[in-house]
């Protein structure tokens, strides 16, 4: 009562009925259930969640007239959902428990707010009917129905061409389930089947297979026009050159083509209206070629009749013959029941290939590939998500049955001669008149190529508008504007298709298009479905993802059946143009690929072993800054990192290494100063800072060309910090096995900010030995950059060995740096302290040199004696003084390992006040300072010192 005070406990349907008043339990034993009757009950158990996850809207249905759960639930069943609405009185329980947050009721109201006022600017668009189902049909029945299916018939015979129908039916079935499927999985934009591919495959390959598309759609307007130049030929002997030539096809083509432009200029809804006209004479057209197949073309109850039909031979010279029409006949039937390849065919006599089944697939298959013009037309259809699924389906139910009667009925009307050298059989074997036909084959194929011509222009539109491509964004538009210079690029594309002047020619081109476009379709809804991503609830039902990949297999087969050089040159096209957009499109619209990464690294790294072999060692490097917030919270730069110079480092060390890490630990700054790091975390997310300061360090390690990950941690402990973020980096295997910090510039200081310095460097680097991590300690003002080129030497000075007993990072950095340019022209050097009076130096330098070539490191030996500077001890005073003197420009410590008997616990460390801590001991004074005048005298010249970080003493002051 003391948290839901508005709300009651169980309350059984019979209190209800009577007037329990709300708030008050049935009875004084029932416990108090704040989930409310039959949601869970004194045993269920609950999960509490304090909501950060995606925003829903993003990925909703868009309803268009009323608002519905349905988009939010996927596909459970109706009778398993259950929706309860509740009622309180006084206080509501959103305003009490959470005042932060909008309500579910708000949630709705805004959803149909958003979906009134997304409607309002669209505008009413086109239903079903008119913006999928007839502009699909409409290209689907085009050209090959008429003008080369007979002739299929004749070539392959009734078995093979039917095979063909089936196929290529098949195979454009299975895809427009896919199709629907990703279509019912969010929002549709402008761009149809680009805008579905990209939003689920990402904008690489969203734009590789779009531009396919688009490609499809220029090559089909082609033979679209050049299929209605031979109708035209048909229709009248009059052309402007000879009849039955390529040139006649080649200019009357291009004058077509400038008279749908213009059409085109319109606007789609002038569009539309034409062809729907052209429509309805299509299909009167396709009605008198069945009454010719049963009625006969020369009138009721006809006996078989013969012809005459004029054809050009090879060598261009026109010649009548006599062909025969027999109506339907089971002997005809049976004479063109199989294939005849090698027979004589003069119906296009430019045409001497030798034809198999799959030279007729590659003919046939642009027949069916109108399925997808009403997803082309997505951006100006009222309901997208509702219509696609339903007009595509339809569309593609109705071409199919249609497909597979014509085989049938064209082997049973004619003998072979006639399918294969009369130019025009669909005509001549429709009632009342050839003439007829000729005119709905014209209406059929201007109306297809009007479509094609505009589903090209939009679809270019809407790839250059997302800004994939830089160099299409000239055909960028504003919302509500026709796309006039795609189509100007449409219209070129198509005019250098229709120069080729030969349909069979254009055909398998137009085809492996397609069938790339449609591999894609499908392995992208496969895809989806293996990756089990959240966000794949598709409301359309009648699909699965074997049933996809079955269709992507299919399309690929069919495409190396086809042609092998011709699916390759396909493919290399896709490739070109995804490398292209790979490297500068920008985009983040949460494709399926993201998934696909996410699940093979997930396995892989569930495979991979915990303990790294010596031979696949890598060096995984966690680099970590310290950072500073900015007095001013509103400041374009939310921090400073002093320590950024290293960043150049950082590049350098990434030359075939593993993984890289930057950290930066922010300390609160004047603005926002605090005793409390959950305060502090507080206010740095109310002013965003937290974010800013992520991203504004993801931008410095991509303008340093660092490959890696970053993350801004903020506490009020740096030593605490240090050491949490050395234990936790990482996931799995792969952790950092190498820790990099920068030497402090205030480090010697006697202040408080220099002794903390002093104190973190110490915790740092106790922390990488404690967690069994090599540490790095770079020193210097400045590092070269990426344009460098250093050609003097990287001296190593050994003086340690690591804890395998080897030379560990120290020889292993050298070499690392020398992979990349900056370094590559240096020359390593290997100093080798001679500390023992039993072997020679010379002897000693021929074994460190055979050591050295034995684990293939090229490196120069010298061994050099360290002798005291002075006799007598340093004071305290002068270690500030020695340790500057002698410190190269450049130079890198190390920590490998040292003995845990020399090691205190990690809470020592943190704990320990340096300030009161015994100084160092006059033997180790004397050794650094030994050291340093070593560095001076031998290593003043080269461009970067590496050496080994002393052992960590207890008590030893920082």
């Amino acid at each position: 009562n003391g948290l839901w005070p508005g709300t009651s406990g169980r309350r059984s349907r019979a209190d209800s009925q009577e007037g329990t008043p709300v708030g008050h339990a049935s009875s004084e034993k029932e416990e108090l259930n704040p989930f409310g009757s039959g949601l869970a009950g004194p045993n269920s158990n609950c999960v509490g969640c304090f909501d950060r996850g995606p925003d829903m809207m993003k990925t909703a249905q868009t309803p268009t007239r009323r608002v519905s759960l349905r988009g939010l639930t996927g596909q459970v069943p109706k009778q398993q959902r259950r929706f309860s609405v509740a009622k309180f009185e006084g206080s509501s329980p959103k305003a009490v428990l959470y005042p932060d947050h909008g309500s579910a009721a708000e949630i709705a109201q805004r959803f149909q707010t958003q979906t009134q006022q997304k409607q309002q600017a669209k505008g009413k668009g086109q239903g079903v009917v008119l913006g999928v189902i007839m502009p699909a049909i409409q290209n689907i029945f085009g050209v090959i129905l008429f003008l080369r299916l007979p002739w299929l018939v004749g070539k392959g015979g009734l078995i093979e061409s039917f095979l063909v129908v089936i196929v290529a039916c098949l195979a454009t079935g299975l895809t427009g389930s896919s199709l629907s499927a990703i279509a019912t999985n969010g929002k549709i934009g402008g761009g149809g089947n680009y805008y579905l591919i990209s939003r689920s495959l990402g904008p690489a390959i969203g734009a590789s297979v779009g531009l396919c598309f688009f490609m499809a759609n220029a090559l089909g307007s082609a033979m679209y026009l050049i299929g209605t130049v031979e109708a035209f030929e048909m229709a009248s002997p009059a052309q402007i050159v000879t009849p039955g030539t390529t040139n006649n096809v080649r200019v009357t083509g291009l004058i077509l083509l400038v008279i749908a432009l213009l059409l085109n200029l319109g606007g789609v809804k002038y569009v539309t209206k034409v062809s729907t006209v052209f429509l309805f004479v299509m299909a009167f057209s396709v009605v008198c070629m069945y009454l010719g197949a049963f009625v006969g073309p020369f009138g009721p109850n006809s006996t078989p009749q013969f012809y005459n039909n004029t054809v050009m031979d090879s060598m261009g010279m026109e010649r009548t013959i006599t062909l025969s029409w027999t109506g339907l006949s089971s002997e005809t039937c049976s004479a063109n029941m199989y294939s005849s390849y090698d027979a004589e065919q003069l119906a296009y006599p430019g045409d001497t290939k030798k034809y198999n089944f799959f030279g007729l697939l590659s003919i046939w298959f642009p027949a069916v590939t109108g399925f997808e013009a009403g997803s082309n037309r997505s951006a100006d259809l009222s309901d997208p998500e509702r219509d696609i699924p339903r007009g595509t389906f339809i569309a593609h139910i109705i071409s199919t049955l249609i497909y597979m009667t014509f085989p049938i009925i064209f082997a049973c009307l004619a003998p072979r001669s006639s399918l294969l050298n009369d130019r025009f059989f669909a005509s001549t074997a429709a009632w009342p008149a050839p003439e007829i036909v000729v005119y709905g084959v014209i209406a059929s194929t201007i109306g297809a190529a009007l479509t094609s011509l505009i589903s090209g222009s939009r679809l270019l539109a809407a790839i250059a508008n997302d800004k994939v491509l830089p160099i299409l964004n000239t055909f960028a538009v504003k919302p509500g504007e026709e796309p006039k210079k795609a189509l100007l690029c449409v219209g070129v594309i198509c005019a250098a298709a229709i120069c080729m002047g030969e349909l069979n020619a254009v055909a398998p081109i137009l085809t492996m298009f397609f069938l790339m476009c449609y591999t894609c379709v499908n392995l992208s809804c496969v895809l989806l479905h293996l990756l089990k991503d959240p966000n794949w609830r598709p409301t359309f039902r009648f699909t699965h993802w074997t049933l996809s990949a079955a269709g992507a297999a299919l399309c690929v087969f069919i495409m190396f059946a086809i042609s092998w050089y011709y699916a390759i040159i396909a493919m290399s096209f896709c490739s070109l143009i995804y490398v292209y957009a790979g490297m500068n499109s920008t985009g983040d619209w949460g494709d399926g690929l993201q998934s696909l990464k996410f699940n093979i690294s997930k396995g892989m790294l569930y495979r991979m072993s915990q303990a790294t072999h010596v031979k696949n060692f890598r060096l995984n490097l966690l680099a970590v800054l310290p950072g500073q917030l900015c007095d001013d919270v509103y400041a374009d730069n939310t921090m400073d990192l002093p320590g950024s110079e290293l960043l150049k480092l950082v590049t350098q060390l990434s030359a075939r290494s593993g993984v890289i890490w930057v950290i930066s630990i922010l300390a609160p700054g004047s603005a926002l100063k605090t005793r409390k790091d959950l305060h502090m975390v507080e206010k740095l997310s109310q002013h965003r800072l937290l974010k800013r300061a992520n991203a504004e360090l993801a931008a410095m390690l991509k303008s340093f060309g660092i490959r890696g990950f970053s993350e801004v941690l903020c506490s009020g402990n740096f030593q605490l910090c240090f050491s949490h973020a050395t234990q936790i980096s990482g996931l799995g295997p792969v952790k950092p096995n190498c820790i990099l910090v920068h030497y402090p510039e205030n480090c010697l200081d006697n202040s408080p900010d220099g002794i903390r310095a002093r104190s973190n460097l110490v915790c740092s680097i106790q922390s990488a030995v404690v967690c069994d991590k090599s540490a790095l300690v770079a020193m210097g003002e400045s590092w070269p950059s990426a344009e460098d080129r250093l050609e003097t030497t990287i001296d190593i000075w050994w003086f340690a060995a690591s804890f395998a007993g080897d030379g560990g990072m120290l020889l292993l950095i050298p070499q690392v740096l020398r992979w990349h340019p900056v370094w590559s022209r240096c020359k390593v050097r290997v100093f080798v302290v001679n500390d023992t009076n039993d072997v020679a130096d010379t002897t000693m330098a021929e074994t460190i040199d055979a050591y050295l070539k034995d684990v293939r490191i090229s490196a120069e030996m010298m061994t050099v004696p360290l002798v005291s500077t002075s006799g007598g001890a340093l004071k305290p005073s002068e270690i500030a003084v020695a340790i500057d003197e002698g410190v190269p420009p450049r130079e890198v410590s190390f920590a490998t390992g040292n003995e845990m008997a020399y090691q205190k616990s990690l809470d020592h460390w943190i704990d320990l006040d340096v300030a009161e801590a015994q100084p160092c001991s006059n033997d180790i004074m004397e050794a650094a300072r030994a050291i340093n005048s070593a560095f001076q005298a031998e290593s003043t010249d080269a461009d970067i010192v590496l050496t080994n970080l002393p052992d960590l003493l207890s008590a030893q002051s920082a």
